[in-house]
């Protein structure tokens, strides 16, 4: 009796490769990359800097778990910079001098 072996991956397997992990997720290739980038999912290089890079089964679950814990910062003001108001035209406030075309000219 002769063992062949098969090419299939085991199922059971703890890692996943990228192009893995977009098919299963859903999300791009690009958008795992700048997760991966930003410490926002985990990963493993067994082969260290240049190898390969493996994800686990459950980095996207973890991704948005945390996500949930930490939501996004809320920007200050509900309405956008440059929108008119009840006053006027909101501009942003930015430190520094101001421009000299915008001062009052002196008269001479």
């Amino acid at each position: 009796m002769s063992i062949s072996a098969t090419t299939d991956p085991p199922t059971d397997r703890a890692y996943l490769t990228k192009q893995e992990l977009v098919a299963r997720s859903g999300l791009s290739a690009a958008t795992v990359q700048r997760y991966k980038d930003s410490g926002r999912i985990p990963f493993y290089q067994p082969g260290g800097k240049g190898g390969r890079i493996l994800f686990p089964l459950d980095a996207i679950e973890t991704a948005q778990r945390d996500r949930a814990s930490n939501p996004p910062c809320s920007p200050a003001s509900s309405e956008p910079v440059g929108t008119p108001n009840a006053v006027g035209i909101n501009p942003p406030k930015l430190p520094g001098p101001r421009p000299r075309w915008q001062t009052n000219p002196q008269p001479k």
